[in-house]
């Protein structure tokens, strides 16, 4: 992590009877499922995942507000939306906690 954090910290692991696990291997939270079928439902995954990606996805955040990034902010024709290229390996950072937050 980029600053001292109050929370546990990361990576978390989501374990597959829905506990979510630190580094450390220690418990972190657990979803209460009542049955097989909830615990399969895509959208509580979904939820599971997206927790279990949290701390990752605030360093990333972190890493590309950072004020010693140099960023290159380019508009479309249009002006309607703009592309920031992001200096240094922030990007794959963002990427990566992305990807472990949604589904394969």
């Amino acid at each position: 992590m980029t600053q001292q954090s109050k929370f546990t910290p990361g990576p978390w692991r989501l374990c597959y009877d829905g506990q979510i696990d630190g580094a450390d291997g220690n418990f972190v939270c657990s979803f209460r499922w009542s049955s097989y079928k909830d615990f399969n439902d895509p959208e509580n995954k979904a939820t599971a995942r997206l927790i279990a990606a949290a701390p990752e996805l605030l360093e990333a955040l972190r890493a590309i507000i950072h004020p010693d990034n140099e960023r290159h902010i380019e508009f479309d024709s249009r002006r309607e939306y703009y592309v920031a290229q992001i200096e240094g390996g922030e990007y794959h950072m963002a990427m990566q906690a992305i990807a472990k937050a949604e589904p394969v």
